[in-house]
């Protein structure tokens, strides 16, 4: 009998955890599958009336809104295969010669082929304090963090339009999301993906100075964020010219 009740109780066990992993995967997957099949074009914002797509046309302008660059595509939010659409979408309609930035950074493959398109289309990039996207919405609080500083030095002409704007690196890392938790494989993979960064960079016009930049971000942990100072901007050669139609830095 009690045989017959420690079997069962195995059994019952076995069968919650196997449905347990089953779940877990689902859920895990289902959505990584989804975005990957269906890649969202637009940026999340709280005012649902308002759409904002990861790659819009606009102005960049410092925070006076007195030096702008008119007609620039402008890069927004998480990168990822959205981004490239949304890209490829703008580009097919419209000529521009300068591709800027407000983003965290996102998913290195996306990044790498963004990166690699400016290089190859000989594009100028830029970083400003505000944008003035089509739609007439204007962001400000300008960040370039993770990826985005490595496509911003893909560039022919870096410009920056002011100098109130967050310039981050760190180590790449993988992300994991899980049902229950939420983390990044940190130890393996940022070499894995440094590869393709070191190679992209390769293609620049100051590849060895920016491949130091590269090669630097790796002493910072995936999950923090350093902030480049004016010093390191200048040392690691981020821009060359200073305002709309300022003088190079260089």
């Amino acid at each position: 009998m009690l045989k017959k009740i420690f079997v069962l109780i195995r059994n019952a066990f076995f069968l919650a955890f196997f449905l347990f992993l089953g779940a877990l995967t689902v859920c895990t997957v289902a959505p990584m599958l989804w975005h990957s099949i269906f890649p969202s074009e637009a940026v999340e914002v709280a005012d649902k009336s308002i759409e904002i797509k990861k790659a819009m046309l606009g102005d960049a302008c410092n925070k006076e809104n007195t030096d702008c660059k008119k007609n620039v595509l402008i890069i927004i939010g998480a990168i990822d295969d959205g981004t490239l659409s949304a890209v490829e979408q703008v580009a097919e309609k419209t000529k521009f010669d300068t591709v800027c930035f407000n983003s965290p950074g996102g998913n290195a493959d996306a990044a790498q082929r963004i990166g690699n398109w400016i290089k190859s289309n000989n594009l100028n990039t830029c970083l400003a304090e505000r944008y003035k996207l089509e739609n007439g919405v204007t962001t400000s609080k300008v960040q370039c963090q993770s990826a985005c500083p490595y496509l911003l030095l893909m560039g022919k002409t870096r410009t920056a339009l002011g100098s109130d704007f967050n310039i981050g690196v760190h180590r790449s890392g993988v992300p994991v999301d899980l049902c229950v938790c939420h983390f990044k494989l940190n130890e393996f993979w940022p070499y894995f993906y440094t590869s393709g960064y070191r190679d992209m960079l390769g293609r620049s016009d100051e590849a060895e100075i920016h491949q130091s930049l590269l090669s630097d971000s790796l002493e910072v942990d995936s999950t923090s964020i350093h902030r480049l100072t004016q010093a390191e901007l200048e040392k690691y050669a981020v821009f060359n010219a200073i305002g709309a139609a300022g003088p190079s830095t260089q």
